[in-house]
């Protein structure tokens, strides 16, 4: 039997916009997209591919350090064709983007952001199987337009075999320029990349940023729903009545290009997709011309 793995590279690349929060930080909201609950304002390695292949890696736990949920990720394995493919669980700010035919997968992007923070900290319990180890990371980069690349201006990363109980890390960033990012990843990994021992299980809650300032705010524009997702010749946008003002979305593809912009007429409001390729993009939602939230969808 041939056994096939998935494996990370992991890509930054250029956002636009500014803005100044975690979403859903203490990882207590999440909404179903029709076939797996995902936690809001996060990728995650939850996928299905062509009804042959479906992985649930990442999932609401009762199991909290505060609240009343956190993140569970967990490396699982699925069959098909004699083939065993194994997937570990992966929780991203950016986009976790997948081929499935030679079985690797890159983290792309990230969430616009301006600040220079001095550690990410959090909670976490993890259970290995085997030899196997978790990881947590924080990139800040910046799009350098002189060189037509995205530099990375801090990294941090935390690596750990078994914690029984909810323990508190403190991952600090290393700055290797002085330049102010424009973007901010964070990834939380249920396995070693070069392991992947199924049934690893990473928790995770109460996600904060030290050194920076109105983190650990909660915007009340976070009920904004997008639906379907995945999508396929539209998308809906539902707006609740707090959120009122000047609104308007700019949709943007992975690497940061404006593909098309307009404003939000009314709460259930409908952008065409007619003309999209199928893959991964960003939904910017501005009020009186300031970017408010960010929603990450793909295509089919």
């Amino acid at each position: 039997m041939m056994r096939f793995f998935l494996s990370l590279v992991f890509v930054f690349l250029f956002c636009f916009n500014q803005a100044q929060i975690i979403p859903n930080n203490d990882l207590e909201n999440w909404t179903s997209d029709g076939e797996f609950l995902n936690p809001n304002g996060w990728d995650c390695s939850n996928r299905s591919f062509f009804s042959l292949l479906s992985f649930t890696t990442t999932t609401r736990d009762a199991g909290a350090y505060s609240g009343t949920y956190c993140a569970k990720l967990e490396t699982i394995q699925e069959t098909t064709g004699g083939e065993i493919v194994k997937m570990a669980g992966v929780l991203t700010l950016g986009i976790f983007d997948i081929n499935i035919i030679d079985r690797t997968a890159i983290v792309k992007g990230g969430d616009p952001f301006t600040q220079r923070p001095t550690s990410l900290t959090g909670y976490f319990k993890y259970f290995p199987s085997g030899n196997d180890s978790c990881g947590i990371q924080i990139v800040l980069t910046k799009y350098n337009s002189a060189a037509s690349k995205t530099d990375t201006v801090g990294f941090g990363e935390l690596i750990s075999g078994l914690v029984e109980d909810w323990t508190f890390f403190n991952v600090p960033v290393e700055y290797y320029t002085t330049a102010t990012p424009d973007t901010l990843n964070i990834l939380f990994i249920s396995s070693d990349t070069s392991i992947f021992n199924v049934g690893s299980a990473l928790y995770i809650d109460s996600i904060g940023l030290e050194g920076v300032n109105s983190v650990f705010e909660n915007s009340l524009d976070n009920s904004i729903r997008l639906f379907p997702n995945p999508a396929n010749e539209f998308i809906s946008l539902e707006i609740p009545e707090n959120v009122t003002g000047l609104l308007g979305y700019e949709l943007f593809d992975i690497s940061g290009k404006l593909l098309k912009e307009g404003k939000i007429e009314d709460s259930d409001f409908t952008i065409s997709l007619e003309d999209f390729t199928a893959g991964s993009y960003v939904l910017k939602i501005l009020r009186n011309n300031k970017i408010i939230e960010s929603k990450k969808f793909s295509i089919k």
